[in-house]
């Protein structure tokens, strides 16, 4: 069966379902010409080859990590960062969010260099 366009009626540019059908009539008209489909081959051609449910290629990814590996870096840093688990500065005992769980509290402790500075630490209250 050839495919054809729905037929119209007063308003019927208005109704969602009715351009649902229209458009899909259309498209399955268009589809059907030859030259139509030589230019969507050719065209798809411009376009790089990815995986189904990738944004980008692993190609694309592997040279984008190469040329900002600092930026790399700093994510992976980011990432561990957060997903670590959070132990107590004093007595290293492992802690979670919640009741009697770790608390930030600011003291002044030496750095590399051995002068004192203010830090942002985990304190289980208990040591």
């Amino acid at each position: 069966m050839k495919p054809a366009l729905p037929k119209t009626y007063p308003g019927c540019w208005k109704r969602p379902s009715h351009l649902r059908r229209y458009k899909t009539a259309w498209q399955a008209i268009r589809r059907q010409d030859p030259e139509l489909h030589a230019r969507e081959l050719r065209a798809m051609k411009r376009y790089r080859k990815t995986l189904r449910g990738k944004k980008t290629n692993g190609r694309a990814t592997r040279q984008w990590k190469r040329k900002h590996s600092r930026r790399v870096a700093a994510g992976n840093k980011r990432w561990h960062r957060l997903h670590r688990q959070r132990r107590c500065f004093f007595c290293g005992r492992a802690g979670k969010s919640g009741r009697g769980a770790l608390q930030r509290i600011t003291r002044m402790l030496p750095d590399l260099n051995g002068r004192l500075v203010r830090r942002e630490v985990d304190y289980c209250g208990s040591c």
